[in-house]
């Protein structure tokens, strides 16, 4: 037996099979099957599957009922981070929610993004201690949050800092990644797909070399979630 075969072997033991199969399994259906996409979480399981799944990957989230709450929390992850210089997306929830004021008041400096005279936007994203988002979408049943950039959401702001902090309401939370999926070929369909998609699962993670798992190479180490009812 060679080591393909001894591969294959393993597997069908895996699966309960004595031996690996001999043609492909026939399956009528295309894509997920029906009982996943009826499947479906209600508003509270939502949020409680994706702070499991999110603090499962070291993540921090919280849930807050009020934008006065969600300052509250901003403020306490900010002396705890010990913040001083932060970059933002350019977005009207952000500006609407008062994180400006609230980051001047504790004394450090919010840049936006698109808005730098002086430096390239990436170098103050580079300098910057963390970013903050307002994600488009976030999954459940993963806890993964789904950012779709543009001229004024661009991807450095969750990439580069190593601290990345987003925000959404419970409104934008999906039970499975199919429906973002959906979305996103409705927009296609209109003529509006972003310049780019970021699924973000938990602090960067990377195991490329000898397998030795190390946090916050590609990305952030750090990454705060905010859910607002």
């Amino acid at each position: 037996m060679n080591k393909e075969q001894a591969l294959l072997q393993r597997i069908a033991n895996r699966l309960g099979r004595t031996e690996p199969l001999k043609e492909k399994p026939k399956r009528d259906a295309i894509g997920a099957p029906d009982f996943w996409r009826e499947f479906k979480l209600s508003e509270e399981e939502k949020i409680q599957r994706f702070c499991e799944s999110w603090r499962a990957l070291t993540g921090v989230a919280e849930v807050v009922d009020s934008e006065a709450e969600a300052l509250e929390v901003l403020k306490r992850w900010a002396q705890e981070e010990n913040l001083k210089h932060l970059i933002r997306w350019d977005h009207p929830e952000l500006e609407n929610l008062g994180v400006d004021s609230l980051f001047e008041s504790l004394g450090a400096k919010m840049e936006i993004w698109g808005r730098g005279e002086t430096r390239s936007m990436k170098e103050i994203a580079n300098d910057a201690e963390a970013g903050i988002t307002w994600a488009d979408y976030a999954v459940a049943d993963t806890g993964t949050l789904a950012l779709f950039s543009s001229r004024e959401k661009a991807r450095s702001v969750s990439l580069l800092p190593p601290i990345h902090i987003a925000i959404f309401r419970a409104e934008q939370l999906v039970t499975r990644i199919g429906e973002v999926m959906v979305k996103m070929d409705q927009m296609g369909r209109e003529g509006g797909l972003p310049a780019g998609v970021n699924f973000i699962t938990g602090p960067s993670r990377s195991a490329d070399i000898e397998n030795d798992l190390s946090i916050g190479v590609h990305g952030p180490k750090k990454v705060y979630a905010l859910i607002i009812k």
